[in-house]
């Protein structure tokens, strides 16, 4: 009889521990979870939602008390509430194959950049649900992508913009004050290569006047592209202004050399031509004085022959 209890204890003992080890039943839910569907847009919530702060560990994901998985197809970008979605590149595992790691993509903001940077996971099929074993992201904005809702109801309502329509007393053109970060805002500075995006949320209302490089800079007037102006969401009403990055001034000074290199191959080019015209007019001149004096010469040899002897009767 004892012998069949510490079996049966031993049995349980077991049982916990492997229970204990299975992700299925030892996860948790991952938070933020009605905000990383794929038609969950970030311009529609204003806060975007980041792992980097997210614990290392297993997960399920519920959306309006629903098991949902994580996409295989590429999103859309800034979707999933963030300015890279991570998303599946492959299929989900199926109940067979117990735990298996699989590429995960990071979106980027252009529209052929759907796999910009790979990351690699664990992940399980439970049956009724997947989880995932996700780490938290090295930097924000980025986030894991799961299922195809869009945002939730409120997130509209509580990103909202009110412009101030109170003027200043005196003359803006004189108390406007220098816009912060103005180097970071052109339409050719994407949003990662900023690093952190630019928000104005704590901006004080009032006039500014906006100097790159010392020069003033205009706000552009035509539809720009996503992500840039070192932001996620740009606002725009002409200044074309790069970021003030190496990179980008290693473009200009590109651009630079290749004018100048231009001149030169125009410069080398009219010295070859001058140089070329100056020796066939010198071979010219030295061919013409050749023919001239071997004329001459033939010349003498034909007027100076030996005159005929005597006549002799």
């Amino acid at each position: 009889m004892k012998v069949q209890y510490v079996k049966l204890l031993l049995l349980v003992l077991l049982n916990k521990g492997a229970s204990e080890k299975d992700p299925c039943s030892n996860h948790k839910l991952l938070p933020k979870a009605e905000y990383r569907g794929k038609q969950c847009l970030l311009y529609d919530v204003g806060s975007a939602t980041c792992d980097r702060g997210l614990d290392s560990g297993w997960y399920a994901v519920k959306q309006n008390n629903k098991y949902v998985e994580m996409p295989t197809s590429c999103p859309p970008p800034f979707s999933c509430d963030t300015a890279a979605p991570i998303w599946l590149n492959g299929s989900n595992p199926n109940s067979t194959e117990g735990i298996v790691e699989r590429q995960l993509c990071v979106r980027g903001i252009y529209d052929d950049e759907c796999c910009k940077s790979t990351v690699s996971a664990k992940m399980k099929n439970c049956g009724a649900f997947y989880v995932y074993y996700l780490a938290y992201t090295d930097t924000c904005d980025y986030a894991y992508c799961f299922g195809n809702d869009k945002c939730p109801a409120t997130a509209y309502t509580n990103y909202t913009m009110t412009p101030s329509t109170v003027l200043s007393p005196s003359d803006p053109c004189r108390s406007a004050v220098p816009l912060y970060k103005a180097g970071l805002r052109g339409t050719y500075c994407p949003v990662y290569d900023v690093g952190k995006p630019i928000c104005d949320r704590l901006l004080s209302v009032g006039w500014y006047s906006v100097k790159v490089n010392g020069k003033n800079v205009d706000m552009p007037n035509a539809c720009i592209n996503a992500g840039t102006c070192g932001t996620s969401a740009s606002i725009w009403l002409d200044g074309n202004e790069k970021c003030i990055f190496p990179k980008v001034e290693v473009s200009d000074n590109s651009s630079k050399m290749t004018g100048i290199y231009a001149g030169i191959g125009v410069v080398i080019f009219l010295l070859v031509l001058i140089i070329l015209l100056l020796t066939i007019k010198f071979w010219n001149r030295c061919n013409g004085r050749g023919l001239k004096v071997e004329n001459e010469k033939i010349g003498q040899r034909n007027f100076t022959a030996s005159p005929p002897p005597p006549y002799k009767e």
